[in-house]
């Protein structure tokens, strides 16, 4: 409102017979899709981490969802602990690993696995090459959740995607990216900034589904399919051919 402009009490009078009334947004709208921000003095990182990979990989999740999904991943935790444990002092590796493996498959279908779980001295090219291959390969939508240190914090972030010189974050601090060459899987130093938590990392994904039959398919998977039935139909003309 303009400072110069009296208020209209009249519309005053209308806005305060709604008891109800609450100053938030349309909660059923799908968010422009950036990162879930967490607050200065609490530790739940890990639980925005799970917010912020499933955001990525069902990509249409509204606020109300990401709400419904922080009170599971509460529930989940708070049978082994208190509330007030999780909120100031975060989830552990126990913690994440149990809600991506009852909460995250159950609510949306998301499979994690922790690939460097038994593995001793993993190098930082080793990590790297395996988290490029898993983004790389073709089953679908995909996350990394990653427990990263520097010199101030430990903190659960998630990885988007990766270069070979770089790690995009979609991560509730607002990290936009890690450098390659500023990480170590050991000790950090005045060259390694970021110490990566190898066996404390999820890989996240979700199979895109077959076409039902009878479903209507994609510009892009009609023209595959029609690919497919043309070199098949050669493939037959041929052997058809030489006999």
């Amino acid at each position: 409102m303009n400072r110069q402009q009296k208020a209209d009490p009249k519309i005053d009078k209308e806005i305060m017979k709604d008891k109800n009334w609450t100053a938030k947004s349309n909660r059923k709208e799908v968010l422009p899709l950036e990162p879930y921000k967490q607050g200065d003095a609490d530790g739940l990182c890990g639980a925005y981490s799970l917010i912020n990979s499933a955001r990525l990989i069902m990509k249409k999740l509204s606020a109300d969802d990401c709400t419904s999904l922080l009170d599971k991943i509460i529930r989940h935790v708070e049978q082994k602990k208190k509330v007030s444990a999780v909120i100031t002092g975060g989830l552990s590796v126990r913690d994440m690993e149990g809600v991506m493996k009852k909460v995250l498959p159950n609510e949306f279908g998301i499979k994690a696995v922790r690939p460097f779980r038994t593995k001793k001295k993993v190098t930082i090219n080793v990590f790297w090459n395996e988290v490029l291959k898993f983004f790389n390969g073709n089953n679908g939508r995909k996350a990394v959740i990653i427990g990263i240190e520097n010199h101030v914090w430990d903190h659960w972030t998630v990885i988007e995607s990766i270069s070979e010189k770089q790690a995009r974050l979609f991560d509730s601090l607002e990290i936009a990216r890690i450098d390659r060459k500023r990480c170590t899987t050991g000790k950090r130093n005045r060259n390694k900034t970021y110490s990566l938590g190898v066996a404390n990392t999820f890989f996240l994904s979700k199979e895109k589904p077959e076409p039902k039959k009878g479903e209507k398919q994609t510009e892009k998977e009609a023209m595959q399919m029609k690919k497919k039935d043309q070199h098949h139909e050669q493939t037959k003309a041929d052997t058809t051919q030489s006999l």
